[in-house]
This record gives C-alpha cells, structure tokens and sequence, in this order.
C-alpha cells in the first residue's frame, strides 16, 4: 500500500512540474509576442503555429490568440489575416466549421487586397474542404477550383508551389471521393 501511494505522489507531482514547465514556456512566449514588432518574427510564426510539436492544440490556441490581439495592436492587417486563417485550422481540427470558415471569411479580403495568391488560395482550399464535408459538394469544387486557378500567381519557391498545388488537387481529389 505504501508503494501505491509513494507511486501516486512521484505521478502526481510529476505532472505538476510538466504543468509548471509548459505554463512557464507559455508565459515567456507571451511575452516575446506582447514585446515584439518585428514582422519577420510574426511571419515566421504564422508559417509554423500548427506545426510547433512542444505545444499543446489548447497551448496554440492560446498562442494564437495572443498573436491576433498583437497583430491589432500593431495594425498590421495582413498578419491579422494570416493568424485568422491558423486559427480557422485549428477550429477545422476541433470540428468548429461554422467558426472556421467565419474566420477564413474575415481574411478573404485582405489577401486579396494585398494579391498574396498562395495565402489567398489556401483559404479557399480550407473553406472548400469543409463545404463540402457539410454537404455543399458543388461549391467545395467551386472553392478548391478557385485554389488551384491562383496557382500561377504564387510568389514562392517551387517546392511552396508544387506542395501548395498538390494540397489543392488532394483536397478536390478527397471531395470528388467522398461525393458518393
């Protein structure tokens, strides 16, 4: 019994110093984001938020919002917009679609008004996804075609090009197999 209950403390403060350990991680990136203005920063952030293995989905979440809240403070629109669509991926993830596409409906505008092509085509790429994952099949096609039609607009590498435009047509070729 004794063993038991020395085990149940080892465990239990175990996950306390894990819990200290990532709440100390979150409030030192808290504090880089709210101290930041540099661009190349939030860009480099916008491209690896889903991505970071060392946090968790409710840990990005949280990082997330605070990089929206800062790109506000710093009225830089297209960030904004970038960190919106992050945020419609992580709500697509949770099964949240209504708020998903409202998010990636908020940053529509602004990549078009910047003609950024490639943030502009994975927009439409998300949103066609899930409408047709509700049942809208014809203007999921609709949205995954407009993707790919912005393919020769992209101002990126190849390799961003060739893995953006295969993203397209496997979103298009997964609609097209579910559509039974």
């Amino acid at each position: 019994m004794n063993c038991k209950l020395i085990l149940f403390f080892v465990l239990l403060l175990g996950s306390y110093q894990v819990k200290a350990k990532s709440n100390a991680r979150l409030d030192s990136m808290k504090h880089v984001i709210y101290s930041s203005t540099d661009s190349a920063f939030f860009s480099e952030w916008t491209g690896k938020i889903i991505d970071v293995p060392e946090f968790n989905a409710q840990e990005r979440n949280q990082l997330i919002n605070w990089f929206l809240d800062r790109s506000i403070q710093l009225n830089n629109k297209i960030l904004n917009a970038q960190f919106k669509f992050r945020k419609s991926i992580e709500k697509t993830i949770t099964g949240d679609f209504q708020e998903a596409l409202d998010l990636i409906n908020e940053a529509i505008p602004y990549f078009k008004k910047e003609e950024n092509a490639i943030w502009l085509a994975a927009c439409y790429n998300s949103a066609g996804g899930m409408i047709a994952q509700q049942g809208n099949v014809e203007q999921g096609v609709t949205y995954l075609k407009k993707a790919i039609s912005l393919a020769p607009l992209y101002q990126a590498d190849s390799v961003l090009k060739s893995r953006a435009l295969s993203n397209h047509y496997n979103g298009l070729g997964n609609i097209y197999a579910n559509d039974k």
